[in-house]
This record gives C-alpha cells, structure tokens and sequence, in this order.
C-alpha cells in the first residue's frame, strides 16, 4: 500500500528546470537562446516565470534584460528563452549573467508543479571582437640626416575592431637627443578599422660626419586589455621596438672613411659630460634621484639614503657619466671602487668576528659572506627588475660566484704557492704552520710548500650541493607552472623568496652546527 502510494505520488509531479546549466554565445548572435525542459507528468497547461541577473555583464550595455512566463501546453516538453545580446566593435573579455526560473504552476488538480535542480543556467557572452596585434612594419629604418626626418609606420594585424591607444617614446643609443634628433613621446590612437598610424621624428643635420648613429623608438602600454604586441618582433609581447639609423649624408662621404672607423668619437656625447656629471652628483644627494621623488619618499626611503650618501656622493664624483668614452670609462672606475668596497666590508667582517670570538670559519660563511654578497643580491635585484628576462639576475649570481671561487681563491693561492716553494722552510713557515695547522705537516713537507687544510670544508660543500640543487629544483617548478624563473603572481613570488631565504638558514645553520662539533 505505502510502496504503490509513494510511486503514485513521485508520478503526479510535474518539473521545471533548464536543459544545461551553462550556456555560451557570440556576441554576434544577436540572442542567447536557452532551453526550458518540463518533466514528469506532461498532462495539462503548467507554465513557469523567469528573469535575468547581471553577473559581470550589465543590463542594457551588455544584453537586454528580460522576463516573462513561458506556458507548456499539455503534451509540450521544451520551450525556448531568448535574451537579446548587445553587439559592440569594442575588444572586452567574455562576459556572464544568469537566468533563473520562479514559480512554476500548473492547471491540473491532480499534479505538483516544481521546479528541478537546474533552476538557474550561467550565460557566456564570449566576446567575437579582436582588437589587433601592433608592430612596426619594420624594424628597422635607416634616414639621411640631411632628410630632415623619419616616418615610423605601425601597424595593426589580425584585428581592427574597436579603439585602441599605444604609448610611444623614442630612447637614446649612440644618437643623442636633441644634437643629433628631436626626441619625443606621446600616445597613437587607432580609430575602428583603422589599421596603420605614422610616427614622425624630427632628425637634426649639423653637416658633421657622424657614421651609422642610432636611436630607438618604443611602443608600450596598449589599452584595452586584449591588445596585444607581436612576440616574434623585437621587444616581445611586452613591447615593440624599432630601430632607426642615421647615415652621414652621402656628398661628405670619401677618404674620412677610414679614419672615422678608427678614431669615432660622438662630438655631443663629449658636450654632454659636464652636465651629465653634475647632474649625477646632484641625484645622489637628493633622495630617489630628484626633487620630485624626495617630496614623495617615504620614511624608509630617507633613511636608506642617508645610510647610503658618502658611498652615493663618492661613487657620483669618481665615475664619470656613460656619455664619456662610451660608457668604458665608467665601468672601469666602477668596477675599482666596488672591489674596494668589497674588500673594506671582508675585512671589516673579519675584524668583527674575531672581537665577538667567533671561529673564522663561521665568520666567513656569515658575516664576511653577507658583506660581499648584499651588493650582489641587489645588483640581481636591478638586473631583475630593469630586464624582462631572468638570465641577466641569475648569471649574476653565478659569474659573481665564478669570481670568488677562479680568481679571488684561485689568484692568491697560486701566489702563495709560488711564494713559498721559492722560499723553502723558513722559520716563519715552521712557526706558523706548526702552531695554526697539524704539527705534523712540517714532516709531511719537509720542502716548505703552500698548504690550506680543509677543517671541515667538505662537510659545508656537501650541505651547500643539496640546498644549491634544491633552489634549481625550485626554479624548475617555477618555470612549469609560472612560465618563468622570477616574477609571477605576488603570493607565489613571496613564496618562493621566503623558501629560497629558508634554503640559505638551513645552509647556515647545519654548517655552524658541524664548526662547533655539535654534529
């Protein structure tokens, strides 16, 4: 009786639900049609109520919000709601809103009207405009000074649909603005359908005999979102770059030729210095380079630049600006003050560590270590930040590495070795190896000789191996998943920092614990 009573019950419903929970359409389409199915008991009218809600996508810029009631005449199983869909020539990404059903009724006395678990459906409206892919039509352009100026052409490919926007600006090389041309900047607007915009740049003829300068012209920051530049041109997808040179005009070419390959210098690179080097002396003593940036610097801002300020105005009076000699000159002096520096913060670290009584050898693998480290970090940290690869911040690391191990081990080592071959056993040699190393080495070398035990260097390269294959691991994962060794997305990035840090105190950690005998 219960068993045949609840089957009778179970058929006298009537359901009212969407035929799929999820729905996409062109916003061509003119209309996104989504199917209501009626189950069950398929006698008598039954009729259901429906509306739309705004998910991302907004009534009536988007679609046309609607409602209504559908009505199923008996024995009628599907019915259709149609939801007008606004059709744009603007680029926007897929967009969603919903429809839902409500109150479903039914004439028939005998029958339950409900509605079913598919009572909402999620509407896509996937966005059919492309908006472009931008390049220059080459990359790049060769002009006569005495022409007077260049036209740029960019392009716009595979989409016109929509207006977009481009920021150019040009940027010196070995052509300097404004002696040799008009540097500028400014923003390219693409109407819809509109493919191709020009870029003019004034070009200075000073009648001077200056071979093959170059300076380049750089577009960035598309707007909106889906605009895109050409990956495989120069710059990549982040930016498009092109090239443009300026040929000495061809009525002063002839025998200067030769000479001008050899002693080629750019005259206003020169009349540059000066001022260039006051100014660098002026931008180390404001904070953040300038004026302007001092009136916005933080607190944490100042007191790293008043730490940082006789190291900042030595270094701006010492090094010459880049516009002299090529920049040669700059790097050569730059590279003497930090191996001075390098050399003052060892020492320093050293002399600490011996006032606290700490073993030399923990003293090299912390404080001496992070005194000539730190520069290296940062100077990853600008190659990182100032590069759109990894290469240059990691190579960094590993020629600074390179370095310390072939030259700053390998030079002096092989002085000492010299040295004391040359010398022989002297007294000085007996005392000192005697009493800082094994007694027994004298009778090892009876000769003399360079010596440097190892007191527990393997354990630490050991330890050092499997934290160093560990981070590789890390950067391995990294390029799987985040498509790059640096960067990414904020959480994972502070992720990956906080567990590289954690690999350099284990590393520590571990090798303290073996140089006091604790392991």
């Amino acid at each position: 009786g219960s068993l045949f009573g609840s089957r009778v019950d179970l058929d006298s419903f009537i359901s009212m639900e969407f035929g799929t929970p999820h729905a996409a359409f062109l916003e061509c389409d003119g209309f996104a049609a989504v199917e209501v199915r009626r189950a069950g008991q398929l006698d008598g009218k039954a009729t259901v109520a429906y509306y739309t809600k705004d998910g991302n996508a907004k009534a009536p810029k988007d679609y046309v919000a609607a409602e209504g009631v559908l009505t199923f005449e008996p024995r009628e199983t599907d019915k259709i709601i149609q939801v007008p869909i606004i059709d744009n020539n603007d680029w926007e990404p897929d967009k969603r809103f919903t429809v839902h059903l409500k109150d479903p009724q039914t004439d028939h006395d005998d029958f339950v009207c409900r509605l079913g678990k598919l009572s909402k459906c999620t509407v896509t409206i996937l966005n059919d405009d492309s908006p472009g892919v931008l390049d220059f039509e080459s990359d790049t352009y060769r002009v006569v000074e005495s022409q007077g100026a260049v036209e740029l052409t960019v392009v716009r490919r595979n989409g016109t649909a929509g207006r977009i926007t481009v920021d150019y600006m040009t940027k010196d090389d070995s052509a300097v603005s404004p002696q040799d041309y008009i540097g500028q900047s400014g923003t390219i607007v693409f109407e819809h359908e509109e493919h191709t915009k020009k870029i003019r740049i004034d070009v200075v003829n000073d009648e001077d005999y200056e071979k093959n300068e170059r300076f380049r012209v750089i577009l960035s920051n598309p707007s909106p979102a889906g605009v895109k530049f050409n990956k495989k041109s120069d710059g990549g997808e982040d930016r498009a770059v092109a090239v443009v040179y300026i040929d000495a005009d061809p009525a002063s070419k002839g025998a200067v030729d030769a000479l001008a390959g050899m002693l080629y210098v750019n005259k206003h690179k020169v009349q540059l210095g000066t001022s260039d080097w006051y100014e660098q002396i002026k931008a180390a003593i404001w904070v953040n380079g300038s004026k302007e940036e001092q009136a916005e610097a933080g607190v944490m801002s100042w007191i790293m630049h008043i730490v940082a300020l006789p190291w900042k105005i030595v270094f701006a009076i010492i090094c010459p600006p880049t516009s002299i000699w090529n920049g040669w000159a700059c790097f050569f002096l730059a590279l003497a003050l930090i191996g001075l520096c390098t050399a003052l913060i060892g020492d320093l670290a050293s002399l600490l560590g011996c006032v606290l009584g700490i073993p030399d050898s923990l003293t090299a693998i912390t404080l001496v270590a992070l005194g000539t480290s730190l520069p290296d970090t940062f100077a990853s940290k600008i190659a990182a930040q100032q590069d759109p690869y990894a290469d240059a911040s990691i190579g960094n690391v590993t020629g600074s590495n390179s370095v310390n191990v072939f030259l700053g081990l390998g030079l002096p080592w092989t002085i000492g070795a010299v040295y004391w071959s040359i010398l022989g056993p002297t007294d000085t040699w007996k005392r000192k190896y005697s009493k800082d190393y094994q007694k027994d080495i004298i009778d090892a070398y009876p000769e003399g000789g360079f010596a440097v035990p190892q007191k527990g260097l393997g354990f630490s390269v050991l330890v050092f191996t499997c934290c160093a294959v560990v981070c590789i691991a890390m950067l391995v994962v990294r390029r799987v998943f985040f498509k790059g060794e640096l960067g990414g997305p904020p959480r994972p990035r502070y992720v990956t920092a906080l567990f590289a840090v954690s690999l350099w105190l284990i590393y520590i950690v571990i090798s303290t614990l073996d140089i006091i005998d604790v392991l």
